[in-house]
């Protein structure tokens, strides 16, 4: 990995998120972003000593009204006072060594990557335990009350990758009071790739509160269980090297934010079990209450749908070519005139995409043959003659005697206007998730600048505008997805396309099957149009809007919950790209059926299209060679050496997983 996306000023973007979730790209933590975190940090702790008689943070984490959480939250709060917090912190540090001997012992269990200068922290792990959990300010009751796992979906490495990005993204903006010992640690978690197991639909869309605090376990030493029940051993981050580092994987004696006089950056001036365990909660909710894992993953999806709009419009292109459509309704002068940015940003695609094709010349606006070029200029297929590619002969140039329709279907004509719409909500989408990556949703959210340091509750982390973004952007989709059903099922129709399905040559591009033959093909072509009706239904169902399908729901007394459902919306969204690609191929393969099936010949079509339609045809049937001789049967009065013709079935099934992998690649590689 060359470059590093640099830490430090809140602009990260979705697409360095999709480079290191993919691992192409590193990052880098700056020296200014330390100082920023470090500063803050230490102006919280003094506004919460001038404040701790004002306000309790464990009220605001457990949304308790002035209730006393000693009483009835014990496991949150089992220290009451400055003697027992003493002996509580012994007896953890007993605990965390017992569990540590525990997992030695455990050699079957799964191996986690080790960190560079694992031999010589565990050398020293006896002697800084102890040290290492003062410097570790996290809450673990806070962090394993809200670990709870129902079931073995978990998420996968790149979406987690890429979740951990964005999270130290947020609290390294400077607002969440984070330790830089355990900055240090989600750095080395990160640049060492020790993924923790974290389990998915864990969200309604209000805070990824339960797999945020799965993954911050790690921290702690701890981590949930494997499928088998197993616990894998867990690299203790700590004990990796503390705060003494620069903060982008190299030890130091010393990291470049200590003061090596009074080591200020490790120690916080907590004088109190009180004033630590104020800024132990504010921490430690920090770490886990934020969107991270739902921006990770809608990030990627936003990413995947880039690629889906290009599919999208390449499959039009293809259908385009085969129903020998005027492309006058993608002119310049048309989106000139009609100046919305995703119609204008559509059409500029199709004109890349069918450069050099012979339908911006074949006809003008009245449907006759015209010499002019309306978009580009193409002097290389001025010939009444053209040489097909794939097989080499020449064929009569069909397009000749081919006039454009004034007026073309709408689900050809209006292309460029339903697609433009996908277009424009994929940058409304696209725009409101990559600000949001860099917007931190802190509660309370404490300003040591504003308010005297007193804390303000909100709400911030509400995914609401998520939501609503994804599914505008689904509904657009499903849309294109609807009119492109439409045209699948408008190219195998003589009416529409004007040519007679099973002529008296029995020709596909060439006369080398029989009617028969023809027959078997134009089947598997209907057939694909009845599994394509079938995709669309699946498509319907999940565009629909899940915004409002749950407005929200009482825990218990007194805490009641709100939710935005942004986590389904996203996967929705990302079911529906999947049966997507399915339609794309269809199109396509319905698209170059036709094409063979009119003898256009692949020069003529768009310069964009020509890589993939040769690509494509040698894996369809209809591409196969002439007719089979083969034997008669045995009980034949014929002789042995006598062969008769007979029709040929398609001599292989269409399987178009294959031919949707190419057409994925193709497009998103390009």
């Amino acid at each position: 990995m060359e470059q590093e996306i640099i830490i430090s000023t809140n602009n990260l973007s979705i697409k360095q998120v999709v480079l290191f979730a993919n691992k192409k790209v590193g990052f880098f933590i700056g020296d200014k972003t330390i100082a920023r975190v470090k500063e803050y940090r230490n102006n919280l702790i003094i506004k919460l000593k001038e404040n701790k008689n004002k306000f309790d943070i464990k009220n605001y984490v457990y949304n308790d009204n002035g209730k006393d959480l000693k009483n009835s939250l014990t496991i949150s709060s089992p220290i009451l006072n400055k003697e027992n917090s003493i002996d509580a912190m012994k007896n953890s540090n007993e605990e965390n060594k017992i569990n540590q001997e525990q997992v030695k012992n455990q050699d079957q269990l799964p191996q986690p990557k080790s960190s560079k200068n694992s031999n010589s922290s565990n050398n020293n792990n006896n002697s800084n335990n102890n040290n290492n959990n003062s410097n570790c300010n996290l809450n673990e009751n806070l962090i394993i009350q809200n670990s709870s796992i129902v079931s073995n979906d978990y998420i996968p490495d790149k979406v987690l990758r890429a979740s951990l990005l964005i999270q130290l993204n947020l609290l390294s903006s400077g607002t969440s009071g984070i330790s830089l010992s355990t900055l240090d640690s989600l750095i080395r978690r990160l640049k060492e790739d020790n993924l923790p197991l974290v389990i998915d639909n864990c969200s309604n869309g209000n805070s990824d509160l339960t797999s945020l605090s799965q993954s911050s376990l790690s921290l702690i030493g701890k981590s949930i269980a494997l499928p088998n029940g197993k616990i894998p051993k867990v690299p203790y981050p700590f004990q990796s090297g503390g705060c003494c580092n620069d903060f982008n994987g190299n030890d130091q004696t010393s990291c470049s934010s200590c003061d090596n006089n009074n080591n200020d950056c490790c120690d916080d001036n907590i004088n109190t079990f009180e004033e630590n365990e104020q800024i132990s909660f504010f921490e430690t909710n920090s770490l886990i209450n934020g969107n991270c894992i739902t921006l990770a993953s809608g990030a990627l999806t936003l990413h995947d749908v880039s690629c889906f709009l290009n599919a999208l419009d390449t499959s039009a292109a293809f259908a385009m070519e085969a129903y020998r459509v005027n492309l006058s309704s993608l002119n310049s002068v048309v989106s000139k005139v009609h100046n919305q940015t995703g119609q204008v940003q559509c059409s500029n695609n199709f004109q890349n995409i069918l450069n050099f094709s012979k339908l911006w010349s074949s006809c003008d606006g009245n449907g006759k043959e015209s010499n002019n070029n309306n978009i580009i200029n193409n002097n290389n297929n001025n010939n009444n003659q053209t040489i097909d590619n794939n097989s080499g002969n020449q064929t009569p140039n069909l397009l000749k005697d081919k006039k454009c329709n004034i007026i073309d279907p709408m689900s050809f004509r209006n292309v460029s206007q339903i697609h433009g719409a996908a277009y424009s909500s994929f940058d409304w989408c696209y725009g409101i998730f990559e600000k949001e990556m860099n917007l931190c949703v802190d509660n309370p959210l404490i300003q040591s600048n504003e308010d005297n340091g007193l804390p303000n509750s909100n709400g911030n982390m509400d995914t609401g505008l998520l939501s609503l973004s994804m599914d505008t952007l689904r509904l657009s989709l499903c849309r294109c997805i609807q009119v492109q059903a439409q045209r699948i099922s408008k190219l195998p129709w003589s009416e529409f396309n004007n040519f007679q399905n099973f002529n008296s040559s029995g020709s596909v591009g060439s006369k080398q099957h029989t009617i028969e033959q023809q027959k078997n093909y134009h089947y598997q072509i209907l057939n694909l149009c009845k599994i394509a009706s079938s995709i669309v239904s699946t498509i319907q169902q999940l565009s629909q809007p899940v915004l409002t399908q749950q407005s929200g729901m009482q825990l218990w007394e007194g805490y009641e919950d709100t939710s935005s459902q942004a986590p389904q919306s996203i996967k929705n969204t990302k079911q529906l790209i999947e049966q997507g690609w399915k339609l794309v191929t269809i199109e396509i393969i319905i698209s170059i059926y036709c094409i063979k099936q009119r003898n256009i010949s692949v020069g003529s079509i768009g310069f964009g299209l020509r890589s993939l339609f040769n690509s494509i045809h040698p894996l369809l049937p209809w591409s196969t060679s002439p007719p089979i001789l083969r034997s008669p049967p045995l009980d034949s009065d014929q002789t042995s050496s006598s062969f008769v013709a007979t029709p040929l079935t398609p001599s292989q099934i269409l399987d178009t997983r294959s031919i949707q992998e190419i057409i994925k690649n193709y497009i998103c590689d390009n």
